[in-house]
């Protein structure tokens, strides 16, 4: 009797917690739908959406530094986060965390430690920061012991960039010579290539048509 009486008791403790854990959902959910559509990660007036570049993150995902900077982001807003950026190439340093059942008493928040990932952006790019699918709990601790974070162009679905080592040395938004010799070629292109004006994007090309007919 005694015994039917402890399993009854964990039951109801097992049916209150996951009450409460539906209601903290609940709660970030619907300050993630009062959230504003975009973070501003720089100084200044906000600019306007063909201006910036914006940077979905996963809910599982907690941003902590912007560019070398604490990124000091509320945690209710860190759940449906977009970063409005301008154009240029940018460093997060983020960590997983996410909570995942144990059995039906027990939760647990499995925590990465901080990774980095660096990439370059364009003025009116939408991006995406990705991790890798993980489909239980023991994925989850062992994913966090050896994190990998990427970003994605939406628009193509192309990867930019994967982690780097961790630092915390801002990033200027035009690349570094150090800088520009860690970035792929490619995205530098597309970098410079957002940053030029019509007459100069014209010249580049005529220059180009003219080595191939050499």
């Amino acid at each position: 009797m005694r015994s039917t009486s402890i399993a009854w008791s964990e039951d109801c403790a097992g049916i209150q917690r996951k009450r409460l854990r539906w209601l903290a959902f609940a709660l970030l959910w619907l300050a993630g739908c009062a959230a504003p559509g975009s973070y501003q990660t720089y100084t200044g007036p906000e600019l306007s959406p063909a201006h910036v570049a914006h940077v979905r993150v996963p809910q599982e995902l907690d941003v902590l530094a912007i560019d070398g900077r604490d990124a000091q982001i509320p945690l209710l807003a860190q759940r449906h986060l977009v970063l409005a950026m301008r154009a240029g190439v940018h460093e997060l340093q983020v960590r997983y965390r996410d909570m995942w059942d144990v059995d039906n008493i027990h939760d647990e928040i499995v925590r990465s430690k901080p990774v980095s990932v660096r990439f370059a952006v364009m003025a009116g790019g939408r991006y995406a920061l990705a991790l890798p699918r993980l489909p239980s709990l023991r994925d989850a601790q062992a994913y966090a012991h050896e994190p990998t974070v990427w970003v994605v162009d939406d628009a193509t679905g192309r990867r930019l960039a994967g982690p780097v080592p961790h630092t915390a040395v801002a990033t200027p938004a035009e690349p570094s010579p150090s800088r520009q010799a860690q970035l792929p070629a490619l995205d530098l292109l597309r970098y410079w290539w957002g940053q030029a004006d019509p007459q100069q994007r014209r010249e580049f090309l005529d220059g180009l048509h003219g080595q191939s007919g050499d």
